[in-house]
C-alpha cells in the first residue's frame, strides 16, 4: 500500500491495511479475517500505551476481536509463531516498517521489550498479553455498566446531577465520556479529569468548540460559552 510521507504514518498505516483486509473480507464473502498478532505484539503495544498514560482502555490492548477482525494468536509469542513457520517452511514477507527505527514501535521492539525480557525473564511478554486480556475484560464490564447507567441518567441531552454523583467514579467518567461523544465533543484523559473535577467542586467546567459543562437546576448541560470580553 502507497503511504504519503507525514505526521502519524503508523496510524494511518493501520488505517490503510484495516482497509484492505475489509476489502478483501468483502470481495471474497468471508465472515471474518484473522491476522498473526502475537502476545509479542501485545506486550510492545500495553507498553507504549502505559509509557503515554493509557486508562484502563488503552491497558486493554489488542483486542481479540474487532468488528470482523479476529486475532487468535495472542497467546504465543513472536518467535513461537516464527518456529512454526519455518518448521513448515512456509514463505515470509517482511515489513520494512518493522526495521525503521523512527517509529516508537520498532524502538520498544528492539530496546524496551528486550531490556524487560532480559530483567524479567522470558515469560514476561506473555504475562504482559495476560494483563491486556484481563483489562480488556475489566472494560467491557464497565463499559457495559456505564452503558446502563447512562441511559438511567440521561434524558434530552441533559444528565440528572444527583444520578451522576451517585455513581462510582469509573462509572462516571464513561458517562461523561459517552455524554461528550454524543454532542459530537472529543475527549481525552485530562478533559474527563476536569470534568469530574468540576463536578466535585461545584463548578462548571470548559470544554472543546466554546462550550461548557454546568448545572441548570437538577440537570448538567451543555451550552454554549459566553462571548469573551475584549
Amino acid at each position: 500500500l502507497g503511504l504519503a510521507a507525514g505526521p502519524g504514518a503508523e496510524a494511518r498505516a493501520r488505517e490503510a491495511r484495516d482497509a484492505a483486509l475489509e476489502a478483501v473480507r468483502r470481495e471474497r464473502g468471508l465472515d471474518f479475517v484473522l491476522t498473526a498478532h502475537t502476545a509479542s505484539d501485545q506486550a510492545e503495544t500495553l507498553l507504549m500505551r502505559l509509557g503515554r498514560g493509557a486508562a484502563l482502555a488503552g491497558a486493554a490492548g489488542v483486542l481479540e476481536r474487532r468488528g470482523t477482525v479476529l486475532r487468535p494468536m495472542l497467546a504465543v509469542t513472536r518467535d513461537e509463531v516464527l518456529a512454526v513457520v519455518a518448521g513448515l517452511g512456509l514463505p515470509t514477507v517482511a515489513d520494512p516498517m518493522n526495521q525503521d527505527p523512527a517509529f516508537l514501535r520498532v524502538a520498544v521492539r528492539r530496546e524496551l521489550l528486550p531490556a524487560v525480557v532480559r530483567t524479567l525473564g522470558p515469560s514476561a511478554p506473555g504475562h504482559l498479553a495476560r494483563f491486556a486480556a484481563l483489562a480488556a475484560e475489566d472494560e467491557a464490564l464497565l463499559d457495559d455498566l456505564a452503558a446502563r447507567a447512562f441511559e438511567r441518567v440521561s434524558l434530552d441531552g441533559r444528565l440528572d446531577a444527583i444520578g451522576v454523583e451517585a455513581l462510582e467514579l469509573p462509572v462516571r467518567r464513561r458517562v461523561l465520556v459517552r455524554w461528550l461523544e454524543a454532542h459530537g465533543l472529543a475527549v481525552d484523559g485530562p478533559l474527563v479529569a476536569d470534568l469530574v473535577a468540576a463536578l466535585t467542586q461545584g463548578r462548571a467546567a470548559t470544554l472543546p468548540r466554546d462550550r461548557v459543562l454546568r448545572r441548570e437546576g437538577p440537570w448538567l448541560v451543555i451550552a454554549q460559552a459566553p462571548p469573551r470580553h475584549q
